[in-house]
């Protein structure tokens, strides 16, 4: 795939997601509305000691849930549909590769990752007084948690046979990963019983690399491990295992 195909592929996968309200809602909208009627709460304890705002608190968090929102649910959803609809029966017989077809998936999660990004950091800092991440450390840790996501959202879209197969393997994963590993509710406000879970979970270690790396411009080696490896395993089997129908 040149670069030009690539990236009208990503444009029409764009038009394509923005035409969904729910898509636009979950993924874009509601984390911004989070930050909203969260960020001026009074800041917990660990966060006044390292001179944090809430914000600072809850947004790497919600960009974690923006990045799940993409890959978990939009993208094996969309990829289930093509297959279901015989979309991707009909490019098995053109020049056009699977890992072609995840590649354009890639790049609009990526995208629309970038998009929450900005709109989450630019309310954040703005608005409620975040300070912005030490970048090196903030990409490297975004990069990995995007990876990691993508990664599994790869393995789920090469096997769902269908959409509503897709959205049920992609909720199961989901909103455990949103409300136990910290991404929507902050790690320090969950009972310790579920905190112990958050050590078996590898989305909980993509919360904390953004952490470290937007509250302390830090990188966190446990959580960059454990994302890398997710990240190559699961891709690894995707490509193994997709199914054109």
């Amino acid at each position: 795939m040149t670069v030009r195909l690539l990236l009208v592929s990503i444009r029409i996968e764009l038009a394509m997601f923005l035409r969904e309200p729910a898509n636009v809602f979950f993924t874009l909208a509601l984390p911004v509305l989070l930050v909203s009627i969260n960020a001026g709460n009074t800041p917990w304890p660990a966060l006044r000691e390292a001179g944090l705002t809430t914000a600072d608190g809850i947004t790497p968090g919600l960009i974690v849930m923006v990045i799940l929102t993409a890959g978990l649910m939009v993208l094996p959803e969309t990829v289930a549909g093509y297959r279901e609809r015989g979309v991707l029966r009909r490019l098995r017989v053109s020049p056009i590769r699977s890992w072609q077809v995840l590649a354009a998936q890639a790049g609009l999660q990526a995208l629309v990752t970038v998009i929450g990004l900005v709109l989450l950091t630019g309310l954040a800092v703005v608005a409620f007084g975040a300070r912005l991440p030490v970048l090196a450390p903030f990409v490297l840790a975004l990069s990995t948690a995007l990876a990691a996501v993508l990664g599994v959202g790869f393995l789920i879209a090469g096997r769902a046979p269908t959409t509503r197969s897709a959205q049920a393997i992609g909720a199961a994963l989901y909103f455990p990963a949103l409300f136990v590993s910290g991404a929507v509710i902050p790690e320090e406000g969950l009972p310790a019983a579920v905190r112990a879970i958050n050590d078996w979970l590898p989305f909980s270690y993509l919360v904390d690399g953004l952490r470290a790396a937007w509250w302390h411009g830090e990188v966190d080696g446990t959580a960059l491990g454990v994302g890398i490896a997710t990240a190559a395993v699961c891709a690894a089997a995707a490509t193994r295992l997709f199914r054109w129908s």
